[in-house]
């Protein structure tokens, strides 16, 4: 533990009193405790202050203030921070427990990274997790990315205080979902990024949300074996590397046991009725089969026909 204060966690929150609770509750139970949660009540008119005010932990830094908008609200905490990392956090996301402990430590253990996030779990706003995104992981293959999509996760967000200063901070000219996108873009002038491979936080959205259009986009998107992501091409995290859960479960079962055919038949059948993917109806197909044809005729086509 350091003997110092390294962490500040900035939340903006205006109207957010229904998953309030669960997302401050999701830092203050952190495995990595010394940090400062700096929370703006951004001029609320539903219950959020006094969820915010119930809470009684002295890490808990409250600032009250007129409705100012997303941007202002968080330049303005992060002006408050006392410390040399900053992290982010969403009213309405999921930190998983030991996200700032992994955080932390690959910050300290890579001086020269100013900007770090992860891969992390879109989650509906029941709580059920759809898919998980997996972003790029290494430098290189991020600043392809960033030429044309964001490959960050905003709610995920650890930089350094210092840097964010250095380029302005926030600006103002950018609406909402655009401001993190132009923040990392001038961030990555002066360091080196990185994400965690690993989902370290749940992102809700709504449910017109377009990340449910890109969750379970067909075709276009590309299903690959978790387990080798880092080794991809950099193309390949360009495309956003996206895992539908039933799909990447059924798949597994088929892969590495065929004998479990039925139950394999049973999760495709589930992602094909929410129109996942054409490797869906492949593999579900490959199911009839016997488990010995299933394992040659899948070594044959494997990286031709159908992802494994």
């Amino acid at each position: 533990m350091k003997s110092r204060l390294e962490l500040s966690i900035v939340m903006s929150v205006y109207n957010g009193e229904k998953y309030l609770r669960e997302a401050i509750e999701s830092i203050l139970n952190q495995t990595y405790t010394d940090f400062e949660f700096i929370i703006i009540n951004d001029g609320s008119t539903d219950q959020s202050l006094d969820i915010i005010r119930s809470y009684s932990d002295q890490r808990v830094v409250i600032i009250n203030q007129e409705n100012k908008g997303l941007i202002e609200s968080l330049n303005i905490g992060i002006a408050r921070a006392r410390t040399n990392y900053i992290a982010r956090i969403d009213a309405d996301d999921v930190s998983h427990l030991d996200r700032l402990e992994k955080q932390i430590k690959f910050m300290d253990n890579n001086p020269n990274l100013v900007l770090l996030s992860s891969s992390y779990n879109v989650m509906l706003e029941s709580g059920e997790i759809i898919c998980t995104r997996f972003l790029p992981v290494e430098d290189k293959c991020i600043r392809e990315a960033i030429t044309k999509w964001n490959p960050f996760c905003h709610s995920s967000a650890f930089f350094r205080k210092k840097v964010f200063e250095k380029v302005g901070g926030y600006s103002k000219r950018y609406e909402l979902a655009e401001e993190d996108y132009d923040l990392w873009k001038r961030i990555i002038q002066h360091g080196e990024v990185a994400n965690i491979r690993e989902p370290l936080i749940d992102y809700r959205i709504a449910p017109s949300s377009r990340e449910i259009a890109t969750c379970l986009r067909k075709n276009r998107t590309r299903i690959k074996d978790e387990n080798s992501i880092s080794d991809q091409p950099c193309k390949d995290g360009n495309e956003s590397a996206i895992y539908p859960y039933l799909l990447r479960v059924g798949i597994s079962l088929l892969e590495y046991a065929p004998h479990k055919r039925r139950e394999a038949r049973k999760h495709l059948r589930r992602s094909l009725l929410a129109k996942i993917t054409l490797s869906g109806v492949y593999n579900y197909l490959l199911t009839y089969l016997p488990a010995r044809i299933i394992l040659t005729v899948k070594t044959m086509v494997k990286g031709k026909y159908y992802v494994p």
